[in-house]
């Protein structure tokens, strides 16, 4: 039997955070500078329930509850 084993180097993929849509990455990154909900709503012009819905989004999108794992993948993703 032959094993094919497909390796994906673009840490984009292997971060999770191409499941993401623009919108999603762009919130996933204010997140990860540390931004909060409000301020997060301003910089991208949208509203704090908005914001939260994008969050609960990139949460569910990339398995995790947590806003410092956000950043981590966030951060060897290369996007900060």
């Amino acid at each position: 039997m032959i094993r094919v084993v497909i390796v994906d180097d673009d840490p984009m993929v292997r971060t999770g955070l191409r499941l993401l849509t623009e919108r999603e990455r762009e919130v996933a990154i204010e997140v990860a500078k540390g931004s909060s909900n409000p301020e997060i709503a301003t910089d991208l012009s949208v509203s704090v329930a908005t914001v939260k819905a994008n969050i609960t989004r990139v949460f569910a999108k990339l398995g995790t509850g947590s806003r410092v794992n956000v950043a981590n993948r966030a951060r060897d993703a290369g996007l900060l």
